[in-house]
C-alpha cells in the first residue's frame, strides 16, 4: 500500500532493521530518523501528486478514480505514479454542448464510492435520468437534457445527496466533529435547493463548474484514509496537539478541502500551495520535539499491528468496491 512502501523506503534509507542489535540510543536515534523522513516524504509525494493532477487537468484529463490501489511506487526513479484510467473522462466531453451528443453516460448510479465528491456522484445521476431509455445506444434524450425542469416531487436528487452526507463513512472519521458535519450538511442542503426549478442542463452546468477539484478531493480522501490506517488521526486536536502543530495544520488543509461547498473547493495548486507553506514554516527544533511525540505513538510494535490489520480491512474494501465498479461501469 501507499505509506507502507513510504515508511519501507525510508527505513532502508536511515538503515533500520527488525534485527538490529544497536544500542537502545542508536535505535531511537533511527527511529526518529525514519519518522522525520516519513513525514516529510508524505507533504513530499502529496505535493507530487498535486502537480500530476493539475497537468492532468490542463491536457483536459479527469481521472475520476484516485485512491490506494491506483497509486504505485515506481522505486528505480523514487516517485508515486498513477493508473488505472478506466473511469477517466475529458473535460471537454463532459460541456454540454458535446455531452449532449454522447453516447457513453457519464458515471455510475451509486450513492456512494470513496473517491468521489457530491458532484460526481449527482452528475452520474442526472446522466442516468436524461438518458434515452428506449435506445441501445444510451443516447441522450436532448430535448429532456435541456427543457424538462427539476422539482423535489419528481426526482429523488434530494435523496441522493442526504445518502451521501449521512451514510458517508469518511465523515465519520475522527478527524471530523459532529458540528462539522451538521454545518457541512446545512451548506450542502441549501447548494441542492438551489436546483429547484432549474433544468437538468442548467443544473448539469452549475456541478460541472468545480470539475478540476474532483481529483484532489480523491487524492484528499486518500491521505485520510491513510492516516487513518496509521492511527495517525486520532492524534489530531488530541492532548499532545500542542505538540503536533505541522500534523494539525496538515490535517486542517485536508478537512477544507472535503468540508468546502463545491464552488470554493480548492484546485490542486491551491491545496499544494498551502501544504508547502506549512511544512516550510515549521521551525527544525520544534519540528523533531513534535517528531518524538509522533514516532513513539505510531512506530510502537501495538501500532505497527493495527496498521496492518487497517490496511488488510482497507485492501478488502478496495477490492469489494473495485468489483462493484466492474459491474456498473456503463
Amino acid at each position: 500500500m501507499y505509506f507502507e512502501s513510504l515508511l519501507t523506503s525510508e527505513t532502508k534509507r536511515c538503515k533500520l532493521s527488525v534485527t538490529d542489535q544497536a544500542a537502545a540510543p542508536e535505535k531511537s536515534r533511527m527511529s526518529s530518523c525514519i519518522f522525520t523522513r516519513f513525514l516529510s516524504k508524505i507533504a513530499e509525494t502529496h505535493l507530487y501528486l498535486l502537480y500530476s493532477i493539475h497537468q492532468l487537468n490542463e491536457h483536459d484529463v479527469i481521472h475520476l478514480d484516485i485512491k490506494e490501489n491506483n497509486i504505485v511506487y515506481d522505486k528505480k526513479n523514487d516517485v508515486f505514479k498513477m493508473i488505472d484510467f478506466g473511469l477517466s473522462s475529458q473535460i471537454s466531453v463532459l460541456q454540454p454542448e458535446q455531452y449532449v451528443n454522447s453516447k457513453r453516460p457519464f458515471g455510475i448510479s451509486t450513492e456512494h464510492y470513496a473517491p468521489w465528491s457530491v458532484e460526481i456522484i449527482l452528475l452520474s445521476y442526472i446522466a442516468k435520468q436524461v438518458q434515452n431509455s428506449e435506445n441501445q445506444d444510451k443516447s441522450v434524450n436532448a430535448t429532456k437534457f435541456e427543457q424538462e425542469k427539476i422539482t423535489k416531487s419528481t426526482t429523488d436528487i434530494m435523496k441522493r445527496y442526504c445518502s451521501f452526507t449521512v451514510n458517508s463513512p469518511l465523515l465519520k472519521s475522527p478527524i471530523f466533529t459532529s458540528a462539522d458535519r451538521t454545518d457541512f450538511e446545512k451548506r450542502l442542503h441549501l447548494w441542492v435547493d438551489s436546483f429547484e426549478n432549474k433544468t437538468w442542463k442548467a443544473v448539469w452546468i452549475l456541478i460541472l463548474a468545480s470539475v478540476k477539484t474532483w481529483d484532489n478531493y480523491g487524492l484528499t480522501v486518500m491521505y485520510i484514509h491513510e492516516l487513518e490506517d496509521s492511527n495517525m488521526d486520532v492524534l489530531y486536536n488530541s492532548a499532545d496537539a500542542i505538540q503536533i502543530g505541522p500534523l494539525n495544520e496538515y490535517v486542517d488543509i485536508l478537512k477544507r478541502v472535503i468540508l468546502a461547498e463545491p464552488s470554493k473547493r480548492q484546485l490542486p495548486m491551491e491545496t499544494a500551495k498551502e501544504i508547502r507553506t506549512t511544512f516550510q514554516r515549521v521551525n527544525k527544533k520544534e519540528y523533531m520535539l513534535e517528531v518524538q511525540t509522533l514516532h513513539s505513538k505510531i512506530l510502537n510494535r501495538e501500532n505497527i499491528m493495527k496498521i496492518q490489520k487497517n490496511k488488510k480491512h482497507r485492501t478488502l474494501q478496495g477490492a469489494e468496491q473495485d468489483k462493484f465498479i466492474r459491474m456498473n461501469h456503463r
